[in-house]
C-alpha cells in the first residue's frame, strides 16, 4: 500500500526565493566562515565613498592610483610574503592532520585491544 501524504518541509529549513533570503544566507554563511569582519569593513568603506561629495571621489581616486604607481613594488612584496604564508600554513596543517591521524590510530588499537582483550600487531 502506498503512502500517499505529503511530505512535510523542516521548519529549521526555510529557504526564501528572495533578495531578503539570498542576503540572510550570504550573511549567515559568512559568520559560519569568518568572513563577516572582512564584509563589514568593505561595506563601511563603501558608505563612506558613498557619502563623499563627487569631487571628493574622484580625487580619492587618482591619489589611490598615484600611491599604487610609486608603490607597485610593494605590491610584489605582499605577494612574496603571501607565497611563504601559504607555505608555511599548508606544511604547519600537513603536520597537525599527521599528528591527529596518528593519535587516532593510537586511540582506535587501544579501544580495540580492550574490547579483544589481547595485543594486536603492529601495521608500521
Amino acid at each position: 500500500m502506498a503512502n500517499n501524504k505529503p511530505k512535510q518541509q523542516s521548519r529549521s529549513v526555510i529557504h526564501r526565493s528572495n533578495i531578503w533570503g539570498m542576503i540572510e544566507n550570504v550573511l549567515v554563511q559568512s559568520i559560519n566562515k569568518g568572513q563577516l569582519p572582512v564584509a563589514g569593513l568593505i561595506l563601511t568603506i563603501m558608505l563612506i565613498i558613498f557619502k563623499l561629495p563627487e569631487e571628493r571621489v574622484y580625487d580619492l581616486v587618482v591619489q589611490l592610483f598615484s600611491i599604487a604607481s610609486v608603490y607597485k613594488l610593494g605590491g610584489w612584496i605582499l605577494f612574496g610574503i603571501s607565497i611563504f604564508g601559504w607555505v608555511y600554513s599548508a606544511k604547519s596543517m600537513r603536520r597537525h592532520h599527521t599528528l591527529e591521524i596518528r593519535r587516532l590510530s593510537n586511540e582506535r588499537t587501544k579501544l580495540q585491544e580492550k574490547l579483544l582483550n589481547k595485543n594486536l600487531p603492529s601495521s608500521n
